[in-house]
């Protein structure tokens, strides 16, 4: 509890820091970004460390996307500025400092220290994750049904659980160095089945968004790929 009302005020004091320097008000990026790449983008590479219902995501990494701006909206704050600190903060992931030359904005306050790896979508590619978290974050999930993974398919579940956000792993084309570089350490299936079920450390279950044969197939393939 004493966690998400932490994360619930440094989401207001990130908003209420872009506000009051005059951010916030215009929302180009919002307006012209892909939500759907901006989708995709988040799964395959922001899943696996926050929670957000409608990517399905259900990270413990990093901040709960949902508890923290469905308060934000609460105090009738637009998308537009919602866009604009989930852009900031995926810019400037080191965290406490705010600095954008391109606005001359210098703010040192209390915006999250989660260590998110840098540059992990740049761009475009930022706008559409910030586009998109901006538009769902903190609201029910249309239709209700959350985004589950339904893929039976090593490689897709990989993609899909936002595995490549944390590992490097060449066959996956992705270069994540949170968690353990799969080439190098080569897990055998038995240790695959076990982190991915159970979690260890920063990397959270995903028994409640994997079932047992997903599990398995994502195992089945990072123990017969990796290091190769």
């Amino acid at each position: 509890m004493m966690r998400r009302k932490t994360l619930i005020a440094v989401a207001l004091a990130a908003v209420l820091i872009l506000v009051a320097a005059g951010c916030g008000t215009g929302g180009l990026g919002n307006r012209k970004a892909d939500k759907a790449l901006g989708k995709e983008l988040f799964t395959s590479k922001c899943a696996a460390c926050h929670v957000l219902a409608d990517a399905g995501a259900v990270g413990i990494s990093g901040p709960n996307l949902d508890d923290a701006f469905a308060e934000v909206r609460k105090h009738g704050f637009k998308e537009s500025t919602i866009f604009e600190v989930i852009d900031k903060q995926i810019k400037y992931p080191t965290g406490r400092a705010l600095y954008d030359p391109e606005r001359e904005i210098h703010v040192n306050g209390p915006l999250p220290t989660v260590q998110m790896e840098p540059d992990i979508v740049k761009g475009g590619d930022r706008e559409a994750v910030a586009a998109y978290v901006a538009s769902v974050a903190g609201l029910p999930v249309k239709g209700g049904g959350g985004g589950k993974i339904v893929s039976t398919d090593g490689k897709e579940l990989f993609a899909q659980a936002g595995c490549g956000a944390c590992h490097a792993f060449k066959d996956a084309g992705s270069s994540g160095a949170i968690g353990p570089n799969l080439d190098a350490t080569m897990p055998s299936r038995a240790v695959v089945v076990q982190r991915v079920t159970n979690g260890k450390g920063a990397m959270p279950s995903f028994k409640g968004k994997l079932d047992d044969d997903q599990i398995g197939a994502v195992a089945d393939y990072v123990s017969g790929s990796a290091g190769k």
